[in-house]
């Protein structure tokens, strides 16, 4: 319940958040096309937490869910269903297995799950799951393409995975087991699998105080043997060429976006603050994204399985295009920058160090020429950390306005002031040496 509230709470605050940057970014337009009005970056820098913070809140609000669920089955498992459970039956000559996973709570916690499987005498593979908005959206965008049925109600209703088009056609063309398919997610299974030359019935989430029943066993047992009873005698193996296009398409794609991200250690220019170039490379980040998706969703459509593996890409590219962006930026940034080059000469007024899990990271600090009352900093290693001295050194810093208008950094020189400096050490004099004039 905790986690659940919690979410609530991130959710609420992304949304004002969020709010409070768009209101930002519209009272301030006016004033910034006179040049007069407060920066852009506060407004950007509260859309960005906004959103990241609404989509932690979902994600509390999920776990806490999850936790509650499977504290409630753990409460509740009586009888036969108390501990880990696996069973084979015989029943008019066939066999079936069942198998209850008890829930575990904790960090590494999982839901309680029962299984009920059958052998299946085939090496075909599929996967049957409630057919959900994702389903939909992507058949409707032509990248994913589902195993009709010609069968309303179970096309509406169920979602086939399956890389074995003309076996699954087949199959599901027979009105008993699309019917054993309704019945077994109406008990409550709602993943039917036919792999390892196995057809099971999973249910997730499975509490034994709420859900079992005296005919559990023997419904679920005669829709899978139904279902195992009606294999297709058609030659069961995927379409090699399809299969391995997509494959090699994923794997190029996944390079394609980590290769952009690491464009990243090779042009990057250092900006005078990263808030102001992250925000100007959203132009580059939006756009890129917006290709790739499009890009990964003509590669790999045309499979009922193709959404499964672009929604994959397109989490990790989140991640990677914008890396890719902002050096994309930093780039152009600095090679079309035309502007001379200004020297600054800020004394060091104060030190700091930033610690990590392994590492202190030491930076000096000196006054900013850009907005008065705030410091920049200086990365150094230990022994100029000690060295330096606060008032009396300085930072010798070159700089451009940026061809985008990102202030970069040409070079930055920690340097001691001559009369800081100790004195050379005259050199004794040799027999008959005179004296330097």
């Amino acid at each position: 319940m905790v986690y659940r509230i919690l979410g609530y709470v991130f959710v609420l605050c992304g949304f004002c958040a969020g709010g409070i940057g768009v209101a930002w970014l519209i009272a301030i337009n006016p004033a910034q096309a006179g040049g007069n009005g407060p920066p852009a970056l506060p407004g950007g820098v509260l859309i960005a937490a906004g959103i990241l913070v609404i989509v932690l809140g979902g994600l509390l609000i999920r776990h806490g869910r999850h936790v509650q669920a499977i504290a409630k089955a753990a409460r509740g498992a009586p009888g036969r269903f108390v501990d880990d459970t696996r069973r084979v039956v015989k029943v008019a000559g066939h066999t079936y297995t069942l198998v209850y996973r008890k829930p575990v709570t904790g960090k590494n916690g999982r839901p309680s799950l029962l299984r009920f499987s059958v052998p299946a005498e085939t090496k075909a593979q599929f996967k049957v799951k409630a057919e959900n908005g994702f389903d939909r959206w992507c058949k409707r965008l032509g990248i994913a393409k589902e195993i009709q049925t010609g069968d309303a109600a179970f096309d509406d209703a169920c979602y086939v995975r399956s890389d074995d088009v003309e076996f699954c056609r087949q199959y599901f063309d027979d009105a008993v087991s699309r019917q054993s398919i309704l019945d077994l997610q109406n008990l409550g299974f709602k993943e039917i699998v036919l792999e390892g030359r196995q057809l099971q019935a999973n249910w997730s989430g499975f509490e034994p105080s709420k859900h079992d029943r005296p005919d559990l066993d023997a419904t679920a047992a005669a829709r899978l043997l139904a279902l195992a009873d009606n294999l297709p005698s058609v030659k069961a193996g995927p379409d090699v060429r399809v299969t391995r296009r997509r494959r090699k398409c994923t794997i190029w794609l996944f390079v394609g976006e980590v290769g952009f991200a690491a464009t990243l250690f090779f042009f990057h220019y250092s900006p005078l603050y990263v808030g102001q170039l992250f925000v100007a490379s959203l132009a580059v980040s939006f756009p890129a994204y917006l290709l790739f998706a499009w890009l990964a969703a003509r590669l790999l459509r045309g499979t009922s399985t193709s959404h499964d593996n672009w929604l994959g890409l397109i989490v990790v590219a989140i991640f990677m295009i914008p890396l890719g962006g902002v050096a994309i930026t930093s780039l152009l940034n600095a090679q079309l920058d035309r502007t001379p080059v200004t020297m600054h000469f800020e004394k060091i007024s104060g030190k700091a160090t930033h610690h990590s899990n392994k590492s202190t990271h030491y930076v000096l600090q000196y006054r900013s020429w850009v907005k008065p009352g705030e410091q920049l900093e200086y990365s150094v290693n230990h022994d100029d950390y000690e060295r330096a001295s606060i008032g009396v050194d300085e930072m010798h810093v070159a700089t451009s306005a940026g061809a985008l208008g990102v202030e970069w950094i040409h070079s930055a020189l920690l340097v001691k002031p001559l009369a800081a400096q100790p004195p050379l050490a005259e050199k004794p004099l040799e027999d008959g040496e005179r004296p330097a004039r």
